[in-house]
């Protein structure tokens, strides 16, 4: 069975306890009241809500622990700064990236363009910061100077490596995954699957008939490259062992590993990759041998780019949206900074098969 495009969620509306949550914080971060609020009558008056409108917005901030019920009295002031950062910076989304902005594939600069938009609608602004946190076995220190000298209402960890994800969640610093959460992480997460795109590839591969197969993948430490392998090894069982290149990222790397994988007494001819630039060397190394594709070898892409579309033999490939994945990432953003910490999710989006001349 091929696997469709997921359908579009319907486009976030912010409802009127959410705006009054809004302009309540703005007031409270600028000092405007200092140990009450104004009666419940009054604030109606002057915001021009309801009083269940207004009462919703209260509960949350209750809620966030920003205001507390005083007996006979108007709510009282607990703290006057939102999320613990200085008032200038409660508008503030941070996203952290162990690579920098130009260096990421379309499919992520497409998706961060889009939640940067729609944040920027809601008065929110989204900063990106390239951090080597990442590549350092100790990341606490530069995280929490960079946490604590640019803070924000809340950051997005991008292709954050699980000792980076263990920090914020000890850390309790308000964050969101874009990606998949290691074992043990407890945070709100959203990524592709990548797990079931791998099972439902080597059933594609079977159908083309090729028993042999290989997983050509970088060795990143990623839990979604780690969930690949998963899906792909629980798919490919049987007489035929499955075989794992793991390489470096480098195109040297990569065809010097694929040389010698061709060169096994019995090569695989089924090739999953997981990088669509990755895909584009293996189909090249492939054809250079004289390989005749599909029928004597074949090539799947677990990702997608456009300069796919312009290569020949069509390369087979799964795609997911990046609208989709943008619409959901900055539904989850706008709800934690709007009502604080939410019930751990995980959000796995299945991406589209597209069919091609490779299998």
């Amino acid at each position: 069975m091929l696997y469709t495009a997921p359908t579009l969620d319907m486009p976030h509306r912010q409802t009127l306890a959410e705006s009054a949550v809004r302009v309540l914080l703005a007031h409270l971060a600028t000092g405007r009241w200092t140990e009450f609020l104004p009666g419940e009558r009054d604030l109606c008056a002057e915001f021009q809500i309801s009083r269940p409108t207004l009462r919703q917005a209260l509960q949350v901030l209750e809620r966030k622990g920003y205001v507390e019920v005083a007996q006979g009295r108007h709510r009282r002031i607990i703290q006057k700064q939102v999320m613990g950062t200085p008032a200038a910076r409660q508008n503030v989304i941070g996203l952290i990236s162990p690579v920098k902005l130009r260096s990421l594939p379309p499919f992520v600069l497409f998706w961060i363009d889009e939640v940067r938009a729609n944040l920027a609608k809601e008065g929110y602004r989204l900063e990106f910061h390239a951090s080597h946190a990442s590549d350092t076995r100790r990341p606490g220190r530069a995280l929490q100077r960079l946490v604590h000298d640019t803070p924000a209402a809340l950051w997005v960890l991008l292709l954050a490596p699980p000792i980076v994800q263990q920090w914020f969640m000890e850390k309790k610093v308000p964050c969101l995954l874009a990606g998949a959460s290691s074992p043990g992480i407890n945070l709100p997460s959203i990524d592709i699957d990548y797990r079931a795109a791998c099972r439902h590839a080597v059933g594609v591969f079977r159908r083309g008939g090729h028993e042999r197969l290989a997983l050509v993948i970088p060795a990143t430490g990623l839990v979604g490259d780690s969930d690949s392998e998963a899906g792909f090894c629980e798919a490919a069982t049987g007489s035929a062992a499955p075989v794992i290149l793991r390489h470096d990222g480098t195109p040297e790397d990569l065809i010097r590993r694929l040389e010698g994988c061709l060169r096994l007494q019995s090569p695989p001819t089924g090739f999953l990759v997981a990088r669509s630039a990755h895909a584009l060397t293996v189909l090249t190394v492939l054809l250079r041998r004289g390989l005749k594709l599909p029928s004597q070898a074949a090539v799947i892409s677990r990702d997608d780019d456009a300069f796919l579309d312009f290569v020949t033999p069509r390369v087979v490939r799964y795609s997911a949206n990046p609208a989709i994945f943008a619409r959901r990432l900055f539904q989850f953003i706008f709800q934690m900074v709007q009502n604080g910490p939410i019930q751990t999710r995980s959000v796995r989006l299945m991406p589209a098969f597209r069919p091609g001349e490779t299998v």
